[in-house]
């Protein structure tokens, strides 16, 4: 079976936008490495309790 992954991106607290990362990458302009790459990044961060700026944008990934 495979697992299906959602992306969700967010501004500080503000909802911005979720899909692939396919659909993210077309809408915020990127490639899929860049993606990929802040969403680990920024899951290896949360995981060592740092915060981050609200102005910022913030990614996530779910698995379906």
């Amino acid at each position: 079976m495979s697992v299906n992954k959602l992306y969700a991106v967010y501004e500080g607290d503000n909802f911005l936008d979720c899909g692939t990362a396919s659909e993210l990458a077309e809408r915020f302009n990127t490639n899929l490495a860049n993606i990929y790459s802040k969403v680990s990044k920024e899951r290896k961060a949360r995981k060592k309790g740092q915060s981050f700026s609200d102005n910022t944008l913030h990614w996530y990934c779910f698995e379906e």
